[in-house]
């Protein structure tokens, strides 16, 4: 991959424990920089890591998953390896969640549909995606969670952070029965280390049931959330937010603890949705992302009345409170 620019980091978006994100330039031009810690950047072990990342973005050419530019591989502490990807000027799905929930409004049924169906169909591009060679890779993400989606001031939703994905080549396995992925959004079968596109498609229903209740499906910790993986049904949207009953079934379906009773594909459930729920135009969705306080005029007030939200953040049983 190419190596002849320099990066001008802008800022700092975020830092986890492998990398940090910035936004950066690269010859004038905005991308996002995933750059592994200084202290990492001679561990052979989370070079390949990144690299694999980088690899498997650079095969999933989609308008739903944020695109890989470039990879760096860098000459140790002080010039760390480096993922380049495309800028999106927007928001991740749980900031804005939590812009959303402070207007004590829920988003619209439509801007929701558009949102999840957008993230079904990155999902569907990857779990489908082949090599050049025409080797099946057979991606599962695994970290389908709102911090890992971006919604674009430009309407479009997009799925980013390969970086824990399961792939038929990939070099950097992990340890067998290993989890991965945020406890919260975890399909039963991760819990024993094993997973496939349907896993995805189960925490794509979590998500999905968050934005119909504007609460948490998971809200326990340690322990408690274990036993409510393994052996608690997930309730009906509909039970916390009456007008989220026309989804119910297809959140119910997406959410069943047997990877055989859900849809079979990321393409199914969207389409499920889309026969239930038209999504909104990607301009209606951009003006969500733009001001997710004041957006709830007349123009997002024509999909109908939407339930306010607690003040605690979860959602109340009772309706009558115009969307955002």
């Amino acid at each position: 991959m190419n190596t002849n620019f320099e990066i001008e980091i802008v800022r700092t978006l975020g830092v986890g424990g492998m990398a940090s994100v910035h936004l950066a330039r690269i010859d004038g031009r905005e991308v996002a920089v995933k750059r592994l810690h200084s202290f990492l950047a001679c561990d052979p072990t989370c070079v390949a890591a990144l690299y694999d990342e980088a690899q498997l973005g650079a095969c999933i050419e989609h308008p739903n998953v944020v695109g890989v530019v470039d990879f760096i591989g860098g000459s140790g502490e002080t010039d760390p390896p480096a993922l380049i990807m495309e800028w999106i000027e927007g928001d991740d799905l749980g900031r804005l969640m939590r812009a959303v929930a402070t207007t004590g409004r829920l988003l619209p049924l439509d801007v929701v549909a558009a949102i999840v169906c957008d993230v079904l169909s990155g999902l569907h591009a990857a779990h489908e995606s082949r090599r050049d060679d025409g080797l099946v890779l057979d991606i599962v993400h695994r970290d389908v969670s709102p911090q890992n989606i971006l919604v674009g001031i430009d309407g479009v939703t997009r799925v980013t952070d390969f970086g824990i994905a399961k792939a038929t080549w990939r070099s950097q396995y992990s340890e067998h029965g290993a989890v991965k992925g945020k406890l919260g959004y975890l399909a039963p079968e991760q819990l024993e280390g094993r997973c496939d596109r349907r896993s995805d498609i189960f925490a794509a229903g979590v998500v999905l049931w968050e934005l119909l209740t504007g609460a948490r499906m998971r809200s326990g910790d340690g322990v408690e959330v274990l036993i409510e993986i393994l052996c608690k049904d997930a309730e009906a949207p509909s039970i916390h937010v009456a007008d989220a009953a026309s989804l119910d079934d297809i959140v119910l379906r997406a959410l069943q603890r047997s990877p055989g009773d859900r849809f079979a594909t990321a393409a199914e459930m969207c389409a499920a949705i889309r026969r239930v729920v038209t999504p909104a135009p990607a301009d209606r969705v951009g003006a969500v992302v733009r001001a997710p306080a004041t957006a709830h005029g007349d123009d997002l007030a024509e999909s109908g009345e939407r339930p306010r939200l607690g003040v605690s953040g979860g959602a109340t049983r009772s309706a009558g409170r115009r969307a955002v």
